[in-house]
Parts: structure tokens; C-alpha cells; sequence
């Protein structure tokens, strides 16, 4: 945009941003999203200047017919050159403005819980069923990792675990049906 540049996606990137009203900006994202919250974003303008970047942060909360819990928005952490920052959020956006500098380095955590997802009574179709989530991604689980799913989910808490061995390397939620049978969730 005029006033600045946007940040809509988390991966692991390089990118070259040219920009009409101002000098271009290269920006290299490392992060594991979404598997760790951990994001770090330098940003290398061509030539210093003063502009915005806007930093997406979700909200998780996908409707008025479906409640997750425990809620999770916003950041846990929003740093600028080791310095916490603490912008106004607006439209989902952390605006940080400043006088950016090749080399200039932003880092947010965003939080990761997993998240258990109802569906309000007036939706018969989901009565009595749950979706899970990590991050931005639903999980399901499968009768090739356990035979019984027609059943609740136990009252034990629910763990995420990384599994370097499935699917290329995956986080897996991890916990135990109410028959207290392992259950194992995938994105």
C-alpha cells in the first residue's frame, strides 16, 4: 500500500517488494508457522525511510455458531530490534511504524493452543461433535490410527506433539478417548 507493506502470510520466504511511492523493500521471513508461533521478519529497504509494516494478526473466532476453547487472539509477543513494541491492533492489523533501516529485524509470537470447537445447539448437523485446531489448522482423526472414533473425547488434556516421522513432519494433537483408548488427531 501508499503507507506501507503487509504482511498477510506466515512461511519461511524472500521476497523483493518494489514500490511506486517509496524505495523497494526486501523481506525475509523465517519461521516455522504453523507448528511454532515464532516469527521473524527482517526487513532490508533499499534506502532508509519512514513507512508503515502491518502485520496480520488473527482472530481465531470464525463465527457466532461456533465456540472455541479456550479462545486464542492476538500476540504473545511483538518485538522490534530486541525492543518490545506494542502497537494498536486495527482491522486485524499491528501497524509498526518507523524509520526502518536495512537490517531491521521484527519479531512476533503468535499463540498456539490447541483449541476444542463446538458448534452452538441450533446447529443440529454438529450437536454433540467437536473439531479441533492448532494454529490455523483443523484437525481430524482417522480410523487407520484407531479403530473407535464414534466416541467424546476424554476429560484429559490434550498435548501437541511434533511427529517428524509422519507426513513429512507434522504436529499431531495427542490425547485419550473416553474409553481412555489413545487418540491421535492430524491436520
Amino acid at each position: 500500500g501508499d503507507s506501507g507493506i503487509y504482511v498477510n502470510m506466515f512461511i519461511g520466504s524472500s521476497i523483493k517488494v518494489e514500490r511506486p511511492s517509496g524505495p523497494d523493500i526486501e523481506m525475509i521471513q523465517e519461521t516455522d508457522y504453523p507448528w511454532s508461533g515464532k516469527i521473524a521478519i527482517t526487513v532490508n529497504p533499499a534506502e532508509t525511510g519512514d513507512f508503515s509494516v502491518f502485520i496480520r494478526i488473527p482472530d481465531r473466532k470464525t463465527s457466532e455458531l461456533y465456540m472455541p476453547q479456550p479462545e486464542v487472539k492476538g500476540y504473545r509477543s511483538l518485538k522490534v530490534n530486541g525492543e518490545s513494541v506494542s502497537p494498536a491492533v486495527r482491522r486485524g492489523y499491528a501497524e509498526i511504524r518507523r524509520q526502518w533501516k536495512a537490517g531491521d529485524r521484527i519479531e512476533i509470537e503468535l499463540p498456539m493452543q490447541i483449541q476444542k470447537i463446538t458448534a452452538i445447539d441450533r446447529v443440529a448437523a454438529t450437536r454433540e461433535r467437536a473439531a479441533f485446531r492448532f494454529g490455523p489448522l483443523i484437525y481430524n482423526v482417522e480410523t487407520i490410527d484407531q479403530k473407535n472414533i464414534d466416541q467424546p473425547a476424554g476429560s484429559d488434556p490434550l498435548t501437541a506433539e511434533f511427529r517428524k516421522d509422519l507426513l513429512e513432519g507434522v504436529m499431531t494433537i495427542r490425547g485419550k478417548w473416553a474409553d481412555g483408548s489413545p487418540l491421535l488427531a492430524i491436520p
